[in-house]
């Protein structure tokens, strides 16, 4: 990676960790959610800082009619919360986002207002049924992601703790929670950190995590080895035995023209983007930049062949 492209990929890096961060950090009401048949919403109310160090929020869970079924406190390390999502009547997820950096999830049991699990995890997507969570585990935890190295996990809502640990025996350590799915040498060794020697073992994930129309697949954007590629997880046959399609994206980036050098050239890195499943789950639509020039380069890659698919 040259001086120009370590550049651009700290501002990417500062964009995401900096302003992502901030404008994430909202209490805005969130739903509704449809359980059991029902509707809720589920909104906080900050209320500072706890005796012990922690964060106190009241949370307050509202049926379709707007009355109050739940009135809730909830103490979490979190500064503030980015996210809450209802996946049982009884049990709430928070996103939040701790005072010194970092990300983490809390599973709360709204009926014994007790934490039932926590967990390190970025960028967390929830399946479209909401049994399942996709989240990007850095290591180590605090840092700008040049220096970082990712690991996707995937959380079993309807599995205990224990049965979504890879070390059961480390289940008060909020960093080991979750089934361990890409990279492979994290798979098969089940260890949720290993050592990187150097760059070339290291891996940035470089979009939000996607889920497909029927939750067996997953997708997203990698950098690895200073090669860009559309990651597609099928985990049709568990959460211990997911098949990893990764598909070269480098062909098909965008072309931009530097105007102080006077030269087209290929963007080194795929600056953080989006991908979502499109036509019956068997392509994934790649938008690799937010805003700027190449806001409307999208492109659309066909799974089976890894082609992209150019329509009039």
């Amino acid at each position: 990676m040259t001086i120009r492209d370590f550049r651009l990929f700290l501002l990417a890096a500062l964009a995401v960790n900096l302003g992502g961060a901030a404008q994430r950090c909202v209490l805005a009401p969130a739903g509704p959610f449809t359980v059991a048949g029902s509707a809720y919403t589920v909104s906080a109310e900050h209320r500072g800082r706890t005796p012990d160090g922690n964060y106190g929020f009241q949370l307050t869970v509202s049926d379709n009619n707007r009355e109050v079924t739940r009135l809730v406190d909830l103490t979490t390390r979190a500064a503030c919360l980015q996210g809450l999502r209802l996946a049982r009547p009884d049990l709430l997820v928070v996103l939040g986002l701790l005072g010194g950096g970092g990300d983490i999830l809390t599973l709360f049991d709204l009926s014994s207002s007790k934490v039932l699990d926590i967990m390190w995890g970025w960028d967390a997507e929830f399946s479209h049924r909401g049994n399942l969570i996709a989240y990007d585990y850095r290591y180590p935890p605090g840092g700008l992601p040049v220096y970082r190295t990712s690991i996707l996990l995937i959380y079993d809502l309807s599995r205990t703790p224990m049965d979504n640990s890879a070390h059961p025996e480390h289940l008060g350590d909020p960093e080991t929670r979750g089934f361990i799915i890409h990279p492979a040498r994290n798979r098969l060794r089940q260890r949720y950190f290993i050592p990187a020697e150097d760059e070339s073992e290291k891996f940035w994930f470089n979009s939000p995590f996607a889920w497909s129309g029927d939750d067996q697949k997953i997708a997203f954007l990698q950098h690895h080895q200073d090669r860009n590629s559309l990651v597609i997880v099928d985990i049709s046959k568990g959460l211990k035995n997911p098949e990893i399609q990764e598909l070269d994206m480098d062909r098909h980036m965008p072309t931009f023209y530097d105007e102080q050098e006077r030269r087209s050239f290929k963007a080194p890195f795929l600056l953080p983007g989006k991908v979502r499943f499109g036509e019956g789950d068997s392509e994934v639509v790649v938008t690799p930049y937010r805003g700027g020039p190449s806001a409307d380069k999208s492109v659309t890659i066909d799974l089976k062949t890894g082609e992209r698919v150019d329509r009039p």
